[in-house]
C-alpha cells in the first residue's frame, strides 16, 4: 500500500501546552481571547450542573505555561466570574449574603444572625459571635442589653373591682401616684430580652401583646397604698395589671437590630479585608478594630426606636421584661 503525504503544516508538532496556551511567539490576541471566553464557559456549565463538591479547584491562567500555575481558589475564582459577568454564580460570601438579606425584609432576622454568628467563628472575633447568639436566643441580664432593646416607658393599665361592685376594665394607672423609686423600676418601663423569633412572632402578629405585672406586687399594692407609697384608690381591688407591648414598637426593635446589622458587616467589609474572604483575623491589633467597629455600630445609642409614646429612659431599672 502506497503511504499518504500530508501536505505541510497540517499537523502542528508544537507541545500541547504551547497549542492550548498560545505561549509561542507570534500567537495572536484573538486565540487567547477565545481560550478565555471558552474557559469561562466551561467552567459556569460545569458548575451548574455539578456538586460543588466536584468543582475543579484551580483555572488555567491564560499565556502561562502550564508548570508555572498556580491554583486558585474555587469560591475565588467563582466571585470573579459571577463580579463580571453580573450575574449571582453558585458561590457567594456571608458577608455578601448578609449585606443582602439584610435590606430585604422578607428575609428572617434569624437566619442573617446564624450566618453572622458562622462568619465571627470563621474571622474569630467572639464578641460578634457573643452578641449574634445573644439576639437568636435572648439575654439574661438587663445590664447586657444594647440600648435599641430598651428600656422604654410604658403605659400600665388594670382590671380592678370597687366594694360597690363597679369594674375596672383597662383602667389606667399612672406612675406618679407611686413613688419614684417604683416609677423608675421595671412596673413602668419596657425590655426586649427575647429573641429576635419571638420578637418577630409578635411584629408578625400585629396585635398588642400584654406583659403582666408579678402577681405578689398586685397583691402588695394595698398594703404600699395604706403606707402612702402608692397614691391609688384604696375602694378599689386590683385583679391584674398589665404593660401592652404595641406592635409598632417591637417592629421598631426588629428594624434597629436590621439596620445595625447591616452597618456592621458594611464597615467590618471596607475596614478588614478577610472578612469578605472569610480568613481568621490572627494580628491583635487588626483584632481589637474590629471589635472596636462592632461595639460602637452595635452598642452606641441612635435614634430612638420606640414609636407613640414610648421613650427612651437611661436608667436600666431592674427585674424582667419582653
Amino acid at each position: 500500500m502506497q503511504a499518504v503525504s500530508l501536505p505541510t503544516g497540517l499537523i502542528d508538532e508544537r507541545p500541547p501546552d504551547a497549542i492550548l496556551l498560545g505561549s509561542y511567539p507570534g500567537e495572536g490576541i484573538f486565540k487567547k481571547l477565545y481560550i478565555l471566553v471558552a474557559l469561562r464557559l466551561i467552567i459556569v456549565t460545569f458548575s451548574m450542573a455539578s456538586p460543588l463538591s466536584r468543582l475543579p479547584q484551580a483555572i488555567v491562567q491564560v499565556g502561562v505555561p502550564c508548570y508555572t500555575i498556580e491554583p486558585v481558589p474555587l469560591e475565588r475564582t467563582l466571585s470573579f466570574l459571577s463580579e463580571r459577568a453580573g450575574k449571582i454564580g453558585v458561590y457567594m460570601s456571608l458577608l455578601r449574603e448578609i449585606q443582602d438579606g439584610a435590606t430585604e425584609d422578607s428575609v428572617s432576622l434569624g437566619s442573617l444572625l446564624r450566618k453572622t454568628k458562622l462568619l465571627a467563628a470563621r474571622i474569630g472575633v467572639k464578641e460578634i459571635g457573643i452578641w449574634a447568639e445573644h439576639e437568636l436566643s435572648g439575654y439574661d441580664k438587663i445590664k447586657e442589653l444594647p440600648a435599641y432593646r430598651g428600656p422604654f416607658e410604658a403605659e400600665v393599665l388594670g382590671h380592678g373591682i370597687d366594694q360597690a361592685g363597679n369594674q375596672y376594665h383597662d383602667y389606667p394607672i399612672p406612675s406618679l401616684a407611686f413613688e419614684e423609686k417604683y416609677r423608675e423600676s421595671q412596673l413602668f418601663k419596657l425590655y426586649f430580652m427575647k429573641g429576635v423569633a419571638e420578637l418577630e412572632s409578635i411584629a408578625t402578629a400585629k396585635e398588642t401583646a400584654h406583659w403582666p405585672w408579678r402577681a405578689d406586687i398586685v397583691a402588695g399594692l394595698p398594703l404600699l397604698i395604706r403606707q402612702g407609697a402608692v397614691k391609688l384608690n384604696p375602694s378599689i381591688h386590683w385583679i391584674e395589671i398589665w404593660k401592652p407591648i404595641p406592635y409598632p414598637t417591637v417592629v421598631g426593635v426588629l428594624g434597629d437590630i436590621r439596620t445595625r446589622l447591616l452597618d456592621l458587616s458594611m464597615q467590618l467589609g471596607e475596614e478588614e479585608p478577610s472578612v469578605e474572604r472569610e480568613q481568621r483575623i490572627t494580628d491583635p491589633g487588626r483584632v481589637e478594630r474590629a471589635v472596636n467597629i462592632f461595639q460602637t455600630i452595635v452598642y452606641t445609642e441612635s435614634a430612638n426606636v420606640a414609636l407613640g409614646e414610648s421613650r427612651r429612659n437611661a436608667n436600666p431599672g431592674t427585674a424582667c421584661a419582653l
